[in-house]
């Protein structure tokens, strides 16, 4: 069954029309498209020396790095980048030890972004699903998992931060992501129950539910990975994070010149749909949602000039934002649905059958249920788990007390249900035993189906 519900990287291919009605937005758009006048993200071979921003240069003054080893992807010098790492926040960004590529550009800029490529499908899926996908965090081998978008971000903002001349492709992808969360197309509450785990095995990625979610929560921070208070709320990720942004955004408003904006947009929206003539909707998606911001930056740049290329562009994305976005983004959210559907993570555990019947000693297991929580919660069920009593004896085998446990189930004020084990106790006084109390709560909290 697993092997026919995994999906392979970028393979998200869909029948349909929707490719004929680009009409000839690609050529116009590839027509608006100038001579790139600084090192981007695309795939150049050419090396180029490059002058850093006064920061940057401050960043990396203690460096004795060559500024000859530029990486063809990034188009900046990689030992400039690496010694810029250790300048970093680690209040903010992942601690520099972290250098492998799953958190930095540390080796080459292709191998991390090619790394990133699993994670950006998942992206898509969550983006065109918002509130409907649950919270998804990925593992990297036998490491902690951590949220997806927090991962490019992190790396992205990282190259950034040294580079802000060069880099912007990077802290557009970084923004969008951020801006997703924010606005809840990424779920980022990964302590709910619902949240999955995505994983790779070789080219295939699949995934799982939480180990904790027979405990009725997803991932505690303290156990994936994160920067800042482990304690503290999902909600801190954000904010911590357009926190920085607003420090960025300072060096870009200094520092990035239009044309890198200007070439950017272009080259994301050709990319766009060139991976949409492709059938790989999701990535293209996944570009297309970067057009939003760059068009923005492109009309608020300072420095903007406003001539027929930028004029023309605009209109074009407006077009593709208007009539093939929307069909792409409902195939993707589907898509993504029957993913889901199929691994069925949403499938109830059954109540078990109780070991005994003894109506006197459940009503009053059920009335001490009702004094536990204070959350809304209504006990309408108790299933005596073993047959007979255990009990507690001292040093010398006197007892002490006896005990059951049962699993209480729980209506919910959602209207769900919920299974908890409680031990309960009657004190022995030699002679005979008392009324019976609350002897302990138990780990298992599981959603059930009821009745």
């Amino acid at each position: 069954m697993k092997k026919i519900i995994a999906i392979l990287i970028l393979a998200l291919a869909v029948q349909g029309t929707a490719q004929a009605q680009l009409g000839g937005l690609l050529n116009k758009a590839k027509d608006a498209v100038k001579k790139e006048t600084q090192k981007t993200v695309n795939k150049s071979t050419e090396r180029t020396e490059t002058k850093l921003s006064e920061q940057a240069e401050k960043q990396i003054s203690q460096s004795t790095a060559s500024t000859t080893d530029i990486d063809p992807y990034l188009g900046v010098s990689m030992s400039q980048l690496k010694a810029s790492y250790e300048k970093l926040d680690p209040n903010i960004y992942y601690a520099p030890y972290h250098r492998e590529p799953n958190f930095f550009y540390a080796n080459s800029g292709n191998e991390t972004n090619n790394l990133f490529m699993s994670q950006r499908t998942i992206l898509a899926w969550q983006m065109s699903s918002g509130k409907d996908s649950p919270p998804v965090v990925y593992e990297w081998g036998k490491g902690f998992p951590g949220i997806p978008a927090e991962f490019i971000i992190n790396a992205n903002f990282a190259v950034f931060k040294a580079f802000p001349k060069q880099a912007y492709p990077l802290f557009l992808e970084a923004r969008t992501l951020l801006r997703a969360m924010e606005n809840g197309k990424i779920r980022v509450d990964v302590e709910d129950a619902s949240t999955i785990c995505g994983y790779k095995k070789g080219d295939e990625l699949f995934f799982k539910a939480s180990p904790d979610k027979k405990h009725g929560f997803g991932y505690k921070r303290g156990l994936i990975e994160y920067v800042g208070d482990v304690n503290a709320p999902a909600s801190d990720l954000i904010k911590q994070w357009k926190a920085e942004e607003a420090r960025l955004l300072k060096l870009y408003k200094e520092n990035t010149p239009f044309e890198n904006v200007k070439n950017t947009f272009f080259n994301t929206m050709v990319e766009s749909v060139n991976l949409s003539k492709q059938q790989n909707w999701g990535i293209g998606l996944y570009k297309g949602y970067q057009l939003e911001l760059a068009a923005e930056d492109m009309k608020t740049h300072p420095k903007k000039v406003e001539d027929k290329d930028y004029n023309d562009g605009l209109a074009s994305y407006e077009k593709l934002s208007k009539d093939n976005y929307p069909k792409w983004e409902k195939h993707i959210k589907s898509q993504w649905m029957d993913i889901l559907e199929a691994y069925d993570f949403n499938a109830l555990e059954k109540v078990p059958k109780a070991a005994i019947s003894n109506p006197k000693l459940e009503a009053e297991m059920i009335a001490i249920a009702k004094t536990i929580y204070d959350d809304g919660r209504v006990p309408v069920k108790a299933v005596i788990k073993y047959p007979d009593w255990n009990y507690t004896r001292n040093a010398f085998g006197v007892i002490i007390d006896r005990y059951h446990t049962a699993y209480i189930i729980f209506k919910m004020k959602d209207g769900t249900h919920r299974m908890v084990d409680i031990g309960f106790k009657q004190l022995y006084n030699g002679s005979s035993y008392g009324k019976t109390q609350l002897r302990g709560i138990g780990t298992n909290n599981l959603t059930v189906e009821y009745p």
